[in-house]
């Protein structure tokens, strides 16, 4: 449980320092998605592993934890791939950018849409 409390908090702070990067220098956008990738990583680590969420919110249902967690790991998936296209110079290809895409809203159609057994 302390471990996931560290974890959040320098989360939070890599957050806060790229929101700052990205103040100072507006024109790369890729310090704006590593902190949106940082901001929805610490949700991430609050709906898995041991479950600090359950802790704080004891009536909340197994499903809807199970359906943030799983959601929450297609979008930092989602938001890495953008990240890497932002830094790269030279483009990876059409396609494998669009198979990313298509294979991150699959899944999250299949976990908004089905039971967690399914998936």
């Amino acid at each position: 449980m302390f471990g996931n409390f560290v974890l959040l908090g320098v989360l939070l702070a890599d957050t806060l320092f790229y929101l700052g990067m990205y103040l100072l220098f507006r024109e790369r956008r890729e310090f704006l998605c590593f902190a949106a990738i940082c901001f929805v990583e610490m949700g991430y680590s609050f709906f898995s592993g041991d479950r600090p969420i359950l802790d704080f919110i004891p009536g909340l249902s197994w499903h809807f934890v199970v359906t943030a967690d799983n959601l929450l790991m297609v979008a930092v998936i989602v938001l890495f791939t953008v990240y890497i296209q932002l830094i790269t110079q030279k483009p990876m290809g059409k396609y494998f950018w669009t198979s990313v895409y298509c294979a991150s809203g699959l899944f999250a159609v299949l976990v908004i849409f089905f039971e967690p057994i399914l998936y």
